[in-house]
């Protein structure tokens, strides 16, 4: 058995905390974490986040600008990662929880610590509605009042 493995190979600290862990879940973690919303959703948002940070570095966001710019759009993606994390009660008090036919799919009441979407969805708002004014913005018609050209050959449109 595995558990008799783990506990053969590693101290009986572990032993303890692997008993504990498989009472709560029946499941291995690449079954969670490749058949589950909680899995799915973070290992997509970690892609993203790798993505962001590697083309912001600032060597790379000087050679290509352009890759750094679109990675960053990404970045609505990862919010709607962010909000669909939380489901298919990922932290729970019991082994098996009472599945429902409706959304959330679970009774939460068994489910641990998914209360912060109430507070991340505001500045998600923010951010969407923002995205939503500047496009509006940028179809505006464009009018130069001026053009400034400083002896370093620099021009500045007004």
């Amino acid at each position: 058995m595995l558990k008799d493995r783990v506990c053969s190979i590693f101290s009986t600290e572990c032993c303890i905390m692997y008993s504990w862990i498989s009472e709560v879940r029946k499941q291995f973690a690449l079954q969670i974490h490749y058949t589950q919303a909680g899995g799915i959703t973070g290992h997509f948002m970690l892609l993203i986040m790798v993505l962001m940070y590697s083309t912001a570095h600032q060597k790379i966001r000087k050679q290509c600008f352009e890759a750094f710019w679109y990675t960053h759009h990404l970045a609505f993606f990862f919010m709607i990662g962010l909000y669909t994390h939380a489901t298919g009660c990922f932290v729970r008090d019991s082994v098996d929880p009472d599945y429902s036919a409706t959304f959330p799919f679970y009774r939460v009441g068994h489910c641990l610590g998914y209360e912060s979407w109430r507070f991340i969805i505001w500045p998600g708002i923010l951010y969407f509605g923002e995205r939503v004014w500047r496009e509006i913005r940028a179809r505006w018609p464009t009018r130069l009042s001026k053009v400034l050209v400083h002896p370093s050959g620099m021009s500045f449109f007004l």
